[in-house]
């Protein structure tokens, strides 16, 4: 199949997640001290997978994933977390340590029965957040993981370096969002033309985010694509975003857009991204943006978000 150029760093990001739950164990030991400064050291203990593509200086959340020895994802841990920022010398300083607690995400996954009726089966996902401490200054950061599961006495250890950098790639914090135009239900006969959410709810796909702009009060707009999700910690978002909704429709606007040109991707078999998620220059998908009535990025998640988080978030603006 030919990669359009426009995924090709989406599929670099899938590598290099890869490689670095390959290399995220780190050593049993006294977690007062950083592994080695030349890398994380495999052991067979836990690995831990990114749940974002990038971290910030000033970003407070930090996401993550846990997984067995066996290939399966460690859920409901007690997770304690030391970070490390870089240091004048070769060894890294500690920034501040942290509870990562699990945040459960429940989506709604379709099934069909015999007979051909189709049931929402609820499927429980989640995360490791910390929003403890500040990313203060760029470079090589590491986190050293105390990872503790339910009924055992015996901590396991793991560790994993990742990058802080000065700017984001995408729309941060304060900035205009782009005046786009997305596909609206007025687009299609079906809603199923433009979404892959199961059912689709109607409310998500009303207004672009143009007109949302235009109306001058808060929206939130979530880039997810249910049917199509590339890695293990997307998740069910647009579920959650779909039950926010629910909380909160008429109090402000909630929009819904495919990352993919599912045209070319139902009709060609090719992963190509939207004329609108270029222009969001997102980096990974799913990403959920709170916009302030000014049309400002007011909040922004990365990767895997849970209900109370993105309500905390639009309640700051409501």
């Amino acid at each position: 199949m030919v990669v359009p150029r426009s995924v090709q760093g989406w599929m670099v990001l899938s590598i290099l997640v890869l490689g670095m739950v390959a290399a995220a164990c780190g050593p049993a030991g006294d977690t007062d001290k950083p592994a080695t400064t030349g890398g994380p050291v495999l052991t067979p203990q836990v690995s831990v997978l990114p749940a974002q593509s990038e971290v910030i200086v000033g970003d407070r959340r930090f996401t993550f994933g846990l997984v067995a020895s066996d290939g399966g994802l460690i859920e409901g841990a007690q997770v304690h977390a030391r970070f490390y920022r870089p240091g004048a010398g070769a060894r890294p300083e500690l920034a501040g340590v942290a509870e990562a607690p699990f945040r459960q995400v429940v989506g709604h996954t379709p099934h069909r029965h015999e007979g051909g009726d189709i049931h929402l089966h609820d499927e429980v996902k989640g995360v490791y957040v910390t929003n403890e401490l500040t990313f203060d200054r760029p470079g090589q950061w590491r986190v050293d993981l105390s990872v503790t599961e339910s009924g055992q006495y015996v901590s396991k250890q793991a560790s994993l370096a990742f990058a802080v950098r000065q700017s984001s790639q995408t729309l941060k914090v304060g900035e205009k969002v782009p005046a786009s135009r997305n596909p609206t239900a007025r687009d299609a006969k079906d809603l199923a033309e433009i979404t892959t959410h199961v059912p689709p709810v109607p409310g998500l796909y009303q207004l672009t985010v143009a007109e949302a702009i235009q109306r001058g009060k808060p929206f939130v707009v979530a880039f997810a694509t249910p049917g199509f999700c590339q890695s293990r910690m997307c998740g069910p978002v647009t579920d959650v975003v779909a039950d926010v909704y629910q909380q909160y429709q008429g109090r402000l606007d909630f929009i819904h857009i495919e990352p993919y040109d599912l045209g070319v991707l139902r009709n060609e078999g090719r992963l190509e991204l939207s004329a609108v998620t270029e222009e969001w220059r997102l980096p990974s998908e799913p990403w959920v943006f709170v916009v302030d009535a000014t049309g400002r990025v007011a909040a922004r998640f990365e990767g895997l978000v849970t209900v109370q988080e993105l309500a905390a978030a639009i309640d700051l603006e409501l």
